[in-house]
């Protein structure tokens, strides 16, 4: 699958992918060990304890022999002040965030507590065919996309991700469909059958005419956007206008009354 031009396929950072299994149940081995990886970002740097197992993201200008010195093991050592403050330096700044709860909600689409959910789908799906602009969206045999299988690496511990796409003729038919009254009051009601997503999980980009997108595209500009904003050719959901470099603001009601 061809990508946007300047598009590049991010990589998640090793500590997220820790913290994700992590957040399933995984953990590192209870080893008394410690590893190494690289900064979240340039000039930011940290230690994070496991149970058991410590993961150093650092620069490489302190080698694994001088932390060794320093007392790094995975039962308390790592968070040393003297291995702390070598690693800050003398410029530097040293915070500490006590505990980290990372998790997923477990609820099924087959469940009760999403049985509200299902039942408004066919008529959602169906306003959303009728209004102006519309040109196509995702979906099986069964009229809806909630049997389809993407976003599996986002999924940690939880029942799943549901998937849902559509075309439209422009981003001002779309605005007008979800920051209307019948779908508005689909999304007030949003905290009932899913938990709060902290990274982006909306994207909005151009196609050619004709061209319908898979999940794989979305994939794409979902891992972009989480590390880069905006993407190559997207759209700003607050914003409208048409395909060139500088969209226009869109109207107030764009910022989701919902």
């Amino acid at each position: 699958m061809a990508r946007p031009p300047g598009m590049h396929q991010p990589r998640a950072h090793p500590l997220a992918a820790l913290i994700t299994e992590a957040a399933a149940g995984r953990y590192p081995a209870a080893d008394g060990g410690w590893r190494r990886v690289p900064p979240w970002r340039p000039g930011l740097e940290g230690i994070v304890a496991f149970t058991g197992h410590a993961v150093l993201a650092v620069a490489p200008d302190i080698c694994d022999a001088r932390i060794i010195e320093l007392g790094a093991n995975g039962f308390g050592g790592a968070h040393d002040p003297r291995l702390v403050a070598a690693l800050a330096g003398p410029d530097g700044w040293i915070d500490i965030l006590d505990v980290l709860l990372a998790g997923h909600g477990t609820g099924e689409a087959g469940g009760t507590d999403a049985a509200g959910f299902m039942a408004a789908l066919d008529p959602v799906n169906a306003a959303a065919e009728q209004a102006p602009g519309f040109i196509w969206r995702l979906q099986t045999e069964d009229g809806n996309a909630t049997a389809i299988r993407a976003f599996e690496w986002d999924a940690a511990g939880s029942a799943g991700v549901i998937v849902n796409m559509s075309v439209w003729t422009s981003a001002e038919h779309l605005g007008a469909f979800v920051y209307g009254k019948m779908h508005r009051q689909i999304m007030r009601r949003r905290r009932e059958w899913f938990c709060l997503m902290r990274e982006a999980y909306l994207a909005c980009w151009w196609v050619p005419a004709g061209h319908r997108p898979g999940t794989g595209e979305a994939e794409d500009r979902i891992r972009y956007l989480r590390v880069s904003y905006p993407p190559p050719g997207g759209v700003d959901g607050r914003e409208g206008g048409g395909a060139g470099d500088q969209p226009v603001r869109g109207p107030g009601e764009w910022l989701c009354p919902a």
